[in-house]
């Protein structure tokens, strides 16, 4: 329950911070919402299955965390394209971690996925539920790395002011919208 828990809360904050990105950069991009509510929903539905299928005797988390961290998403690509969810939603939810490879059209998209990402695992709502609500306790799981955020970044246009804007920003809408999708 902890790992669903902090899966969804991850999701809905990295959602908002995707939507704060948007406006600073004054930029209008439902992809990049969406895409950030959706992105690792593989992880919800893998959770989901090993409940439904284990039960009391599902395993700790933390030995399936790796797995789940390598097929989260292709499950989630899977899902959006099971729901129909509209182009470019199922590429961006499969690629969300390949950010600056050869899918130049999903890049402004998915550089605010990364961006929004690193927020909202840095400022509470991480995937990792050993990390939730405790900042000492460094996400093992679904972090995008330094060159990954540095170069969304740079992708992005955000200059000092406006990335000191999104960090100042970042823990307010974490708090606001974590738990709110419980």
């Amino acid at each position: 329950a902890l790992a669903f828990d902090a899966a969804q809360n991850h999701a809905v904050a990295t959602s908002h911070l995707a939507r704060r990105v948007n406006e600073l950069l004054g930029v209008e991009n439902p992809n990049a919402f969406f895409g950030a509510l959706f992105h690792d929903i593989g992880f919800s539905a893998s959770l989901l299955m090993v409940c439904d299928v284990y039960g009391e005797q599902a395993p700790p988390v933390d030995s399936l965390w790796r797995e789940l961290d390598r097929i989260h998403p292709q499950v989630g690509w899977r899902i959006a394209r099971e729901w129909r969810l509209p182009d470019p939603l199922p590429e961006l939810v499969k690629t969300h971690r390949d950010f600056g490879t050869e899918r130049p059209h999903l890049s402004q998209t998915a550089a605010t996925i990364v961006v929004a990402d690193f927020l909202a695992t840095s400022c509470g709502a991480p995937l990792d539920p050993a990390a939730a609500g405790d900042p000492g306790v460094i996400p093992l799981f679904d972090v995008p790395d330094s060159a990954q955020v540095e170069a969304a970044k740079q992708h992005l246009g955000l200059d000092e002011d406006t990335w000191g804007e999104l960090l100042l920003g970042a823990p307010e809408i974490v708090d606001t919208f974590v738990g709110a999708a419980l």
